[in-house]
């Protein structure tokens, strides 16, 4: 667990580190946000398998699940990017919990395909199968790493395969997530 977060915090480091921010002022750079938002037309449909191998479903162990989520880019912060997005996840046969999430991701190309790493926070409700966590809110903290691996030649549309690894804070364990996600720019 301790490594998992020291790799969140690594990559939020480098992203603010390697940004070069222009001194502005503070409503400036919230306009310019805003405008990003706005102007940015996109839609990423994810969908992946999860696995959490110290989940238990009153008081049974059964760490495979899925899940699907909907994200989108809100702007560019500097070499980092912020996205935004909802997801459905459901685990062990009977845990059932939306979510929604916000995040940042940067590219680094790796051995010639555009690998981006991404951090993510965001908050969690299970509705259904948590016993007493039902309806409880709790945080989110992940981290994990998209790889493209087809995109049409005008670049509107691409398929991406990825990992990631979260921390839901009413649950003991990380959940992973192997996936697969479609986006569509319009």
């Amino acid at each position: 667990m301790k490594s998992f977060v020291l790799f969140v915090i690594l990559v939020l480091s480098a992203a603010s580190a390697t940004a070069q921010v222009e001194p502005t002022l503070a409503i400036d750079r919230i306009e310019s946000f805003g405008k990003d938002v706005s102007n940015v037309h996109a839609l990423t449909i994810a969908a992946y398998p999860g696995y959490a191998p110290d989940l238990k479903v009153n008081g049974v162990h059964k760490p495979w699940g899925f899940g699907i989520a909907g994200l989108h880019p809100i702007g560019d912060l500097g070499p980092a990017k912020a996205f935004t997005g909802l997801r459905i996840d459901y685990l062990g046969d009977a845990l059932f919990a939306p979510s929604a999430d916000i995040g940042l991701k940067m590219d680094f190309p790796i051995a010639g395909y555009d690998v981006t790493w991404f951090a993510v926070t965001g908050v969690i409700a299970p509705l259904q199968g948590a016993g007493d966590q039902n309806f409880t809110p709790g945080a989110i903290i992940g981290a994990g790493a998209t790889a493209n691996i087809w995109h049409s030649a005008d670049r509107k549309s691409s398929f991406n395969l990825f990992f990631e690894a979260e921390k839901w804070t009413q649950f003991t364990g990380i959940i992973y997530r192997p996936g697969m996600a479609m986006t569509w720019r319009f």
